[in-house]
């Protein structure tokens, strides 16, 4: 079971590509027309703000993963 899931977590990401980015604090993302992500602060850590519509889900990934293995 755990090899099925890696193949196809490992399809997955291999799909996928990564645009790296590098933003200062006030600086923006934008992701389609509709989704936006904003660079608060830079400190220790990162803090960042995401306006996305009400019907687009936005959760962190540790929370995300959770509610993917209560499904």
């Amino acid at each position: 079971m755990f090899l099925s899931f890696f193949i196809e977590w490992f399809r997955k990401k291999r799909r996928s590509k990564m645009l790296v980015l590098t933003r200062r604090i006030g600086e923006n993302i934008i992701i389609g027309d509709d989704i936006i992500i904003r660079v608060l602060d830079i400190g220790h850590q990162v803090k960042l703000g995401i306006e996305a519509p009400e019907n687009i889900t936005v959760h962190r990934e540790e929370i995300y993963d959770k509610i993917q293995e209560d499904l």
